[in-house]
Formats: C-alpha cells, structure tokens, sequence
C-alpha cells in the first residue's frame, strides 16, 4: 500500500529509470501540453477513455505512453487491429505498464524529473476556507524578507521574487515582484504536472514553495512524491462531504499532512 503522501517507493524508481532511458522529450499528463517526442502518463477516466488518449498520442507523435497494467490487453488488442488506418504507426507507439499507476505517478514523475521538491522548501495548507488567502500571503512575505517563493493553488500559479533583500527593520519596502505563470485550475494540480511545476520553479531560482493541500487531492495521490517541509490547516468545517462520505473521513483525509 503506497501512501497518499510517500516520496520513496523502489518500484516507482526503477520505472522512472527506465522511463528516462526510453524518453526523450518530456513526462506529461495533459493530452493539450503533448507534443512530438513526449511521453503521456494516462489515466483514462470519463472525460477521456483509452481509445481517445491512444488516438490522441499517434495525432501529436507522441514517443510513447505510460498506462496502468490492467490496460495492456486492451492495448494489445488496438495495436493487432489490422483494419485500422495508421496500424503501423499503432504498432511502434511504445508503452511502459506500470502497477498501481494512479498511486505511483507522483512517484515516477518526482523521479523523473529528479526529486525537484527536495530542493525546495514545500509548505502544504489544507483546509476549508483561507488556503487561496493564506498560500498567496505567505509566498508574498516570504519575498519581502528576500526569499523567491511561489505559490500553486486555485488562483493559479505565481511567482514573487524580491526587489532587494529585505531589512526587518525598514519600512515601506518594496513589494516584490509578481509573476502569474499559470492560470487558474484545479486546488491541487495533477500529480505529473505537480512535479513539472516543481522541476520548473526550481530552474528558475525559487526556493520557497506554498501550495494548497485539498482534501480529495491528499486522497488522491495528487501530492505524492512531493516531499513537504511544513504544513498548516486554516479551518476546518463541513465540506466534500459528497466525495469524502463523512466528516471523520473529511478530517482523516486533511490530517494525512500532519
């Protein structure tokens, strides 16, 4: 059993080995950031079944595709399809199978990219109201006192970088400079893309991350790989319970970042 927050895992490390060995371009999650010479790590779901993102990954030449390795006899079916136009193209689409993809793609990712986040220092707020407000504030005075920071939750993403070192005991210093980089999305950010941001914001020189920890992000290995440095709830009340089921499931799902 991987959990929901683990930054180690053996089998995930020797499939980002392998993964680096064969790809040559970059590890995505997106079908829209896929691009010639990229690998997609799918997990087809409602909005996008099997077929769809197989479809997509021969439109954009994609190198290959990592996939859950309970899809591999339905890929094998795909591939054998002599009817089908492009079957050639079918055939040397290449296809790493991993076990337990959904809770080991944080893993895999953070891997691949190089454990980005253990080179940053990650603060984590979860909790029903205040994360948008207290992950925005905390970045910003991480700034102010001359730190680049960035902060990735439902606003989007953001960058505040230091106009000069900041002296506790001066007053009306500037305000840092602040950069969106990304626009609004999901609270948290898929697994894979989480570590592509990390891997992203540390090429650019920041050193303090703050993002929002939802509950169904925790629970849904969206932060696994990312290793946390700090972590702080900001309330607690009745929320999710449609997905959750109840509210001791909702605090249990919150008190994993403890």
């Amino acid at each position: 059993m991987i959990h929901p927050l683990a930054i180690e895992d053996a089998k995930s490390a020797l499939y980002a080995e392998q993964l680096r060995k064969d790809c040559t371009g970059q590890l995505v999650s997106q079908v829209q950031r896929l691009v010639e010479g990229d690998w997609l790590l799918a997990l087809p779901g409602k909005q996008m079944g099997l077929q769809l993102l197989l479809a997509a990954c021969l439109e954009k030449a994609a190198a290959g595709m990592v996939l859950d390795a309970s899809h591999a006899q339905a890929v094998d079916a795909w591939k054998a399809d002599q009817s089908a136009p492009g079957n050639s193209r079918r055939a040397s689409l290449s296809i790493l199978y991993v076990e337990q993809l959904r809770q080991r793609a944080g893993l895999i990712a953070s891997y691949f990219y190089g454990q980005p986040s253990r080179s940053l220092k990650v603060t984590a707020l979860t909790g029903t109201n205040g994360k948008t407000t207290a992950c925005y504030a905390l970045a910003r005075s991480l700034a102010l006192l001359g730190a680049k920071s960035a902060c990735l939750g439902t606003l989007g993403i953001f960058s505040f970088e230091p106009i000069r070192p900041r002296a506790f005991d001066t007053r009306g210093q500037d305000d840092p400079l602040v950069r969106q980089l990304a626009e609004p999305g999901l609270t948290s950010l898929d697994a894979v893309s989480l570590q592509v941001w990390l891997a992203e914001l540390l090429g650019r020189g920041i050193e303090h991350v703050c993002l929002e920890a939802s509950s169904i992000g925790i629970v849904s290995y969206r932060l696994t790989g990312c290793s946390i440095r700090a972590a702080g709830l900001t309330s607690f009340g009745h929320d999710h319970l449609d997905f959750h089921g109840n509210l001791q499931a909702y605090a249990e799902a919150k008190a994993l970042l403890d």
